[in-house]
């Protein structure tokens, strides 16, 4: 009897281990563990290759005014409870973006055929990419920048790359079985940094071999190009909207862009990361003897000088106007938001050529003209 009852105790505490690690545990897709991950620029993500089990990829806010974290685990042991958290899986065929930045990324690393569904179709500027996105049947999943979660359903994504101010709708995502993942190149404050966002992209998607090498032929071109800065080659940049003319924070990509091209920008002790809003005439008054002046705008295919000229009198007055030095980049059509996050390399040459007179056969930048 004695034995009966303890082979009973025993077969009881048997099952509930049996059971409880069931319950406890999920399955996962096992990776191989890379463990030379250099993370040299970028400072909105880090990856800690510290655990046995797990790699571990953390999104952050950083000094940015929406706060705002993330993570995602690449697991190398099934013994591992990844309960509760993110983890990314071995093989994605519908991921969903909410920005047209992604889209250079995720082409880099050749996962443009598993893009189902996609958020500013219409703000994609050149044919071939379209071309490529009707292809793969992609679908619009916004409208005005709103998310259609109707359209986001009837895609199912396997994984939703989203904004960090989704943070709101981030729980409906989840209610709806979505996984989602805030992807926050945007925030970079160096174009290496936005870059070197390839390698978050590779290891998510099981391709960061060919990710890092990516980075590292481009980081050498980028950085054989870089100019000495030069004080007297002052620089403003952009238009005025309305009253208002908003300046690029002296923390961003654009700032930085032109530094390592050897300019001087004329608010480089405004230290705010949020961009700098003067009034027209401020601008008027300060920029007027600038030596350069860098716009990034969309206007018409054929937008001139002279156009330029129609859309304020006192232009013809700036130094930069009168020496030839308006350096213009089209939004509408080239491919600064879609392809320009990866090509720093090019927008560099392209300013170094357009400093030097030299714009023939630019990519992104060429002389107003």
């Amino acid at each position: 009897m004695k034995s009966f009852i303890l082979l009973s105790i025993t077969f009881l505490l048997l099952t509930t281990c049996v059971e409880h690690h069931q319950e406890s545990s999920t399955k996962v897709d096992i990776f191989e563990k890379i463990q030379d991950i250099d993370i040299k620029y970028a400072k909105r993500f880090s990856v800690d290759t510290t655990h046995k089990a797990y790699t571990k990829i953390e999104i952050n806010s950083g000094d940015s005014k929406y706060k705002f974290y993330d993570s995602i685990f690449i697991p190398h042991s099934s013994n591992y409870n990844f309960n509760n958290h993110k983890v990314i899986y071995n093989n994605y065929k519908n991921i969903a973006i909410q920005s047209v930045t992604y889209f250079a990324y995720l082409e880099a690393i050749d996962m443009t055929s598993s893009i189902k569904g996609l958020s500013g179709f219409d703000y994609m500027s050149k044919n071939d990419i379209k071309k490529v996105l009707r292809k793969n049947k992609v679908i619009e999943i916004s409208n005005e920048g709103e998310i259609l979660m109707e359209k986001l359903l009837k895609i199912n994504p396997d994984l939703f790359l989203i904004y960090p101010y989704e943070l709101e709708t981030a729980s409906k995502y989840k209610r709806n079985g979505i996984q989602t993942l805030l992807v926050a190149e945007y925030l970079e404050s160096t174009p290496l940094g936005r870059l070197e966002w390839i390698k978050f992209f590779g290891l998510v998607f099981n391709n960061y071999h060919k990710a890092n090498a990516i980075f590292n032929q481009k980081e050498k071109s980028y950085l054989k190009l870089k100019q000495a800065y030069d004080s007297t080659k002052t620089l403003f940049f952009n238009l005025p909207f309305n009253d208002n003319w908003a300046m690029p924070s002296t923390n961003s990509v654009t700032v930085n862009l032109a530094t390592d091209a050897g300019l001087s920008y004329i608010y480089k002790k405004e230290t705010s990361v949020d961009n700098l809003v003067l009034s027209k005439e401020e601008v008027w008054e300060q920029a007027i003897h600038s030596k350069y002046w860098i716009i990034i705008a969309s206007r018409p295919k054929k937008f001139s000088l002279k156009d330029l000229l129609k859309e304020e009198d006192i232009y013809k007055e700036f130094e930069a106007v009168k020496n030839g030095n308006v350096i213009f980049c089209n939004t509408s059509f080239t491919d600064y938001f879609t392809r320009g996050p990866v090509q720093p390399e090019l927008m560099l040459q392209d300013l170094i050529n357009c400093i030097n007179k030299n714009d023939t056969s630019t990519t992104y930048f060429k002389i107003l003209k």
